[in-house]
């Protein structure tokens, strides 16, 4: 995902015309699809990284946000749309993870902006969201590949996720402090 996004994102960039561009990106999500169901599942995270960044890119959320109602309404359509997607992957057959968690994160992030949240709240999730590349790009090695077994003795699955943010945190802010510090050194060369 990481190597092939410069690539893919140069030859967007060469398009001229923005229809052009979001038929070329629609184009290569429905291939995806295709791929993702024929390969069962194999790709979600890819995709999931795709609908990322066409969100992003296309500012989607902001044009959803503007068109949501006043503030009550929101928390309630947001909640609304987390139960849905809680429910809807517990009970169905499909697998539509990476069409889910564009919801999900889209409800998530709006109860946060609406409900009055207390400062250390916030100012935890603000401290997270900057090392939140990192926790994304090193949790699955200690959950799926090198502590699995560790991890999961501790058999409370809210504690094995702080302790996997925790460490993946830590970790974050040593590779920062690192990048910091290589990037100061390559541009005095």
């Amino acid at each position: 995902m990481l190597v092939t996004y410069p690539i893919i994102k140069t030859i967007l960039n060469k398009l001229k015309q923005k229809r052009m561009k979001n038929l070329v990106l629609l184009l290569m999500v429905l291939i995806l699809i295709i791929i993702n169901c024929l390969t069962s599942g194999r790709y979600t995270y890819y995709l999931c990284f795709w609908f990322g960044m066409i969100i992003y890119t296309e500012g989607i959320y902001s044009k959803v946000k503007e068109r949501m109602p006043g503030k009550f309404k929101t928390i309630i359509i947001s909640f609304i749309g987390i139960i849905f997607c809680i429910v809807f992957r517990m009970i169905s057959k499909i697998d539509m993870d990476e069409m889910l968690v564009v919801i999900y994160i889209f409800c998530v992030l709006q109860l946060l902006k609406e409900i009055k949240v207390n400062n250390v709240i916030r100012k935890l999730l603000q401290f997270l969201g900057s090392y939140s590349m990192y926790i994304w790009l090193i949790h699955t090695f200690f959950l799926y590949y090198y502590f699995q077994n560790q991890l999961l003795k501790i058999r409370f699955s809210i504690l094995i996720y702080v302790i996997t943010i925790c460490i993946c945190t830590i970790i974050g802010y040593m590779i920062s402090k690192i990048y910091g510090k290589l990037k100061k050194y390559v541009i005095k060369l």
